[in-house]
């Protein structure tokens, strides 16, 4: 996510959500799954937890590519962009699914 306003509402509220959970300024928060939510310790601060129950299942990765480039790549330079690309989907999913 880019931004120019770090001050804006939102971006103050993300650095501070283990400490809001704490606090009682807030009652919930979510982030990206148990992985991550346990790098971030939200089961020390949450009263609650949500697992099972991920509403996420299927992020995907994604590549952008100038498409002047793209088009003046050799097909075979094409296939090892897809072919790259599509691996690193594969390795994220199953590093996701294997620790959530």
């Amino acid at each position: 996510m880019y931004c120019q306003n770090w001050e804006h509402p939102r971006f103050r509220y993300l650095a501070v959500r283990f400490e809001n959970l704490i606090s009682g300024a807030i009652d919930a928060t979510e982030w990206v799954g148990p992985w991550n939510d346990e790098a971030m310790k939200f089961y020390e601060a949450a009263k609650y937890y949500y697992y099972p129950g991920m509403h996420e299942p299927g992020p995907m990765l994604a590549a952008g590519i100038n498409k002047d480039f793209w088009e003046g790549l050799s097909a075979s330079d094409k296939v090892m962009v897809e072919a790259a690309a599509s691996m690193e989907n594969d390795v994220m999913m199953s590093e996701f699914n294997a620790n959530n």
